[in-house]
């Protein structure tokens, strides 16, 4: 226990349909209660009930907390690029209004110091972004890193390709704390639908969850399994990419065979995983992701691409995952009847979820959660 009880304040989105308020809703329970179990004050600040970054420094300057844990992304601070982000600008205020105060974030998106605004598949804005990736992105990357994390007392990552980035911001303190999987009230092996076997994507439509991949990889499979897209937009920009995949659904004659959903309620979920033959993720880019939280959650077989981070989450536990080669519809097309002729295959990934699960749960995360606030607190 700590020798002082302080007070904690975890300041997050909550009403917002994302993943940050998700998480939160999920693992702040679990804090809270640990933290008033032994006397701790826990509070909760929505961002939601503030409409300015003045707003809310002056509600956790008047809290006064001995430490304030910050659920860190850049849209829900405004978006990354200036002058719309005021993560930096709030931050640097709130130290100085607060100088005793430790401050500590988890960090859910990481842009690495070779960060670059993406041209491929943008139909739009090319010419500003190769013209921000030549000239401007030396100040961005500060902004993005030593502004948002170098003032911190310590921050958390979901991954350990993520702590060199903040510790290099100037963040001395950097913890890998995996993204928790969720509590399921539905596990195991799921009863067999009836008809084609069912391929579950699930996320946010965006280039980067690539469901585009997976409408070429379905293209290839000779018609014999069907395709559940299960999500709805995040942002107004990613409107052109889910018109894009519903022409290349209409174009590949593929319509009897592919559902779009739109966004689904979290109550829906389990019902939305007991479709799922195997749950595919077939992701461009990630920086750590819950929508495979919930699929392991469920204890589901998932085919992702190899990227680093997901690649890290079998280094954590073997076949918790299995892969493709990122962004190559013919080998996911081929892994994926791969995986879907194998039952044995299919249990030892049942097997893998499970077992993921254990390790990662939500209240072995806010143990280690209040591990670390033990050591930056009390603030030298």
């Amino acid at each position: 226990m700590l020798d002082k009880k302080p007070k904690i304040a975890w300041v997050s989105t909550w009403n917002r349909l994302c993943g940050i308020a998700d998480y939160s809703k999920a693992l702040w329970p679990k804090i809270s209660s640990l933290l008033e179990s032994q006397g701790h004050e826990a509070l909760l600040v929505s961002l939601d009930e503030y409409s300015t970054t003045s707003a809310l420094r002056k509600k956790l300057v008047g809290s006064a907390p001995d430490l304030i844990h910050f659920q860190h992304e850049y849209g829900i601070f405004g978006g990354k690029n200036p002058p719309f982000y005021r993560f930096p600008s709030f931050l640097r205020k709130l130290k100085t209004e607060l100088p005793k105060t430790a401050l500590i974030a988890t960090a859910h998106t990481v842009l690495p110091t070779n960060y670059r605004f993406p041209l491929k598949g943008k139909s739009v804005g090319i010419p500003f972004r190769a013209f921000a990736n030549t000239f401007l992105l030396p100040g961005l990357s500060k902004t993005w890193s030593v502004r948002t994390w170098g003032g911190l007392d310590a921050c958390i990552v979901h991954s350990k390709y993520q702590i060199q980035d903040v510790l290099s911001s100037g963040c001395s303190f950097v913890q890998e704390i995996p993204h928790f999987v969720p509590e399921s009230v539905t596990k195991g092996t799921f009863p067999r639908q009836k008809g084609l076997p069912t391929i579950l994507v699930f996320g946010f439509f965006t280039p980067e969850k690539g469901q585009d991949l997976a409408i070429d990889a379905l293209s290839l499979l000779q018609k014999k399994y069907r395709l559940i897209l299960a999500g709805g937009l995040r942002r107004k920009k990613d409107q052109s990419y889910l018109k894009s995949c519903k022409q290349k659904i209409k174009d590949l004659g593929l319509s009897s065979q592919i559902e779009i959903t739109g966004y689904i309620d979290s109550q829906k979920l389990d019902g939305l995983f007991s479709q799922a033959s195997l749950v595919l993720a077939p992701f461009r880019e990630t920086t750590g992701s819950g929508s495979l939280a919930q699929a392991l959650a469920r204890e589901c077989p998932v085919l992702t691409s190899d990227l680093p981070l997901n690649l890290e989450i079998a280094e954590r536990t073997a076949d918790a995952l299995s892969f493709f080669r990122s962004g190559d519809p013919k080998d996911c097309a081929i892994q994926i009847q791969n995986l879907l002729e194998n039952p044995e295959r299919v249990r030892r990934l049942r097997e893998g979820a499970r077992k993921y699960a254990v390790l990662y749960s939500p209240e072995k995360t806010a143990e280690k959660h209040l591990e670390l606030y033990r050591s930056v607190f009390p603030k030298n």
